[in-house]
């Protein structure tokens, strides 16, 4: 799915040597800002310590002492993703790492565009192993968001997860959890993503790859035998009508994929509903009691399927069921 890239598994947590936000000073210029765009373009970059060699790469990793110089203008002619960062002569990196895409495309842009860049070591040890979770497989990206029309809105560094259930493991097209953390030098993303929501600061977005509705579900034992479920756009349709009945939703749109400059599909980018999530919507000190349905094999192979506390307890819940049945 990913190439034929040689694996080697890392399980260490982040940390902050990747967070390119932490640097006080500029270095680099790019003369052509992050674009899609149907025209190539080129792409100079100056220096603007004076001293030193910049260094890029267009795999999606950080450059070292090793990656290519940059000697002259960057012809880009099909999608391409630029880091580069500035290396003093004895090889010691300077100032920030920087990361430019340039999403080269024929057909008219007219839903945001999401660029992760990510080196493929990374991206491959999380595909090869989507059913880990936790910090521990979480790998650092950086993450552009395009509005239609194809100016870039924002570039950030980030930190990204296999997110999902039933799509871990039967579904190729994976779902994706960014986080926005301190440790990558950016602690909430600042920018009003979804026009019909307040929010505006998020600590976490969901790329959403759909996989329950879409006809690849037939992998699931209960849908094996169903097709009539296929229905793409279903979830966040049903967010909509909720919101139209002035219920809280987890806020949606769709937005196609590039990693490392490779298209990779159609997704719905969303707010994910936990305790933060929750708490933007209200006030921050309440207490909210999440639950929600968890299923998987248990160790004995047998398939399960049961409610399970994702925040606070059972109480308020219990309460509510018996209101419900009364």
């Amino acid at each position: 799915l990913l190439g034929a890239v040689l694996l080697t598994v890392i399980t260490s947590p982040v940390t902050p040597a990747f967070a390119q936000a932490n640097a006080q000073f500029e270095t680099i210029t790019f003369s052509q800002d992050s674009i899609v765009t149907a025209t190539p373009v080129q792409v100079s970059l100056t220096n603007l310590v004076g001293n030193g060699t910049i260094r890029y790469t267009t795999n999606g990793s950080v450059p070292d002492a090793n990656s290519t110089p940059y000697t002259r203008p960057l012809p880009v002619n099909e999608s391409t993703v630029i880091r580069a960062q500035l290396f003093a002569n004895d090889g010691t990196p300077v100032g920030n790492v920087y990361t430019k895409s340039y999403i080269i495309s024929d057909h008219e842009q007219t839903i945001p565009v999401v660029s992760i860049v990510a080196d493929w070591m990374d991206l491959n040890t999380l595909h090869t192993f989507p059913t880990e979770r936790g910090i521990e497989w979480e790998r650092p990206i950086n993450v552009e968001y395009f509005e239609p029309g194809g100016e870039v809105a924002f570039n950030a560094p980030a930190g990204v997860r296999i997110h999902g259930n039933f799509s871990r493991i039967y579904s190729p097209k994976k779902s994706y959890r960014i986080y926005f953390r301190n440790e990558y030098g950016l602690g909430k993303l600042d920018y009003p993503m979804f026009e019909d929501s307040p929010v505006t600061k998020f600590d976490k977005l969901l790329l959403r790859a759909g996989f329950q509705d879409t006809f690849v579900h037939r992998g699931i034992p209960e849908r094996s035998d169903r097709h009539d479920t296929a229905k793409f756009i279903g979830d966040q349709v049903t967010r909509n009508l909720h919101r139209d009945m002035g219920q809280p939703i987890a806020h949606g749109k769709w937005a196609l994929l590039f990693l490392n400059g490779e298209f990779w599909g159609l997704y719905n980018l969303t707010e994910r509903i936990d305790l933060q999530f929750l708490q933007s919507y209200s006030d921050e000190n309440s207490d909210w009691h999440i639950i929600s349905k968890e299923s998987g094999w248990d160790e004995f192979g047998i398939w399960y399927s049961r409610e399970a506390v994702k925040e606070g307890n059972y109480g308020a819940w219990l309460d509510n069921q018996e209101w419900v049945g009364s």
